[in-house]
């Protein structure tokens, strides 16, 4: 199972998300929190090309996608439908996913955590964690 969880950014306002067999949080008429897991993508460029047909086409596409290596958990499938999003990137030379994890474990805003991309600074793994309050 592939899970994935990100935001994405249309080029122009929506006025609703499509039905789409995924959890899909509006964040505003043009930026959307989606988290699911599929078996039919094996690459984030695959999942953006599946999203693009069924939204507008996709300005900032932030979404990772865990292809069984642990770079993306879901922590919580229970959330306010009319919550603040809000994502928090974490970079240092010691940052790493379970940390992270750790660090808000009692936190029930936090809804996943993810890797994405690479530190410029550090080398190692960008953390975000992505909070619905």
């Amino acid at each position: 199972m592939n899970i994935f969880a990100g935001n994405i950014s249309l080029v122009w306002n929506l006025i609703q998300a499509p039905d789409l067999d995924y959890d899909i949080i509006t964040l505003s008429p043009r930026n959307f929190f989606i988290m699911w897991g599929t078996e039919e993508f094996h690459s984030p460029e695959a999942l953006r090309t599946d999203l693009e047909a069924s939204f507008w086409p996709i300005e900032v596409f932030d979404i990772s996608l865990d292809s069984d290596n642990g770079t993306v958990e879901i922590l919580s499938e229970e959330y306010p439908e009319d919550g603040v999003y809000e994502c928090v990137s974490f970079e240092g030379p010691d940052v790493n996913m379970q940390d992270v994890i750790e660090r808000f474990s009692d936190s029930a805003e936090l809804i996943s955590v993810r890797e994405s991309g690479v530190s410029k600074a550090f080398g190692n793994a960008i953390v975000k964690a992505d909070f619905l309050y």
